[in-house]
C-alpha cells in the first residue's frame, strides 16, 4: 500500500541516532540475505543469469542518472524508472535488492536516501494517484522553508520572472548548505546541527568575491 511507502520514507529515528551516529546507511539482514551463498547449482545458475541481464539493462539507464548520488536523484528521477532499471541503480550504488523484490519494495531503498525536498515530491505525487488527497494536504503542509523557496523558485523560472529566481536560488544555496543532512525532514533531528544562515551567507559570498577576482586577472 501507499502507507508502506510512507513509514519507509518519514523513518528517522533509528539506532544509529539514538546511539549519535546517524548518517551512517546501514543494511537490514533481510535485504543482506539475498546475497547469501547460493544453496544449490540451480540457484548460483539463476542468480549468474540475473546478474547478467541487470548488467546489460544498465545500458537503458541514462548516463545523468548512473553518475548521481542518491541524495541527488530527483523525483522525476525516480518516477520514470521501471522496477529492472530501479533495480540496476540499487546495484551499481551497492545497494543490495532482489529480483523477486517489487517496484514498491525497491522504491522504498531509494526514498529514505534521496532529498527530502524530492522525496516529499514522490510521496505527494503517490497520494494524489491514489486519491488519498488527505495525505496529500498532510504532506504539502509539512514542507519546510528550504522546499517552499525551491518551489517558488521553479514556478519563477517557468513564468519567465528571472530576477526574482536569482534571488530565491541564492536563497536556496544558503538553505541548502546550511543542512546537516538534506535526506532527513526538517525538525527530525537537533537544529543546532545546522550551519547558521549568516555563517553561510558568508562564505557563499567570499566565494563569490574570489570567482570574480579571478575573471578580473
Amino acid at each position: 500500500s501507499r502507507a508502506a511507502w510512507r513509514e519507509v520514507a518519514v523513518q528517522t529515528e533509528t539506532e544509529d541516532d539514538r546511539n549519535g551516529t546517524g548518517g551512517r546507511m546501514r543494511v537490514a539482514s533481510s535485504q543482506a540475505a539475498s546475497w547469501k551463498t547460493p544453496a544449490t547449482v540451480q540457484q548460483l545458475v539463476r542468480r549468474s543469469r540475473d546478474r547478467e541481464e541487470d548488467e546489460r539493462s544498465t545500458e537503458g539507464l541514462p548516463a545523468s542518472i548512473q553518475d548521481k548520488e542518491m541524495w541527488e536523484m530527483s523525483s522525476e528521477d525516480v518516477l520514470r524508472l521501471s522496477d529492472r532499471e530501479i533495480r540496476t541503480l540499487l546495484r551499481l550504488k551497492g545497494i543490495p535488492c532482489a529480483r523477486r523484490q517489487s517496484k514498491q519494495e525497491l522504491t522504498n531503498k531509494i526514498l529514505p536516501l534521496m532529498d527530502e525536498i524530492e522525496r516529499r515530491k514522490i510521496l505527494l505525487a503517490l497520494a494524489v494517484s491514489d486519491e488519498d488527497y488527505e495525505q496529500a494536504q498532510a504532506l504539502a503542509q509539512e514542507q519546510g522553508e528550504r522546499a517552499t523557496v525551491k518551489q517558488g523558485l521553479e514556478q519563477a523560472i517557468t513564468e519567465e520572472r528571472f530576477f526574482e529566481a536569482a534571488k530565491l536560488q541564492e536563497r536556496l544555496e544558503v538553505l541548502t548548505m546550511a543542512r546537516a543532512d538534506v535526506t532527513a525532514d526538517e525538525g527530525s533531528y537537533d537544529r543546532y546541527l545546522d550551519a547558521d544562515d549568516w555563517y553561510v551567507e558568508t562564505i557563499l559570498r567570499q566565494k563569490k568575491n574570489m570567482q570574480r577576482r579571478l575573471q578580473d586577472e
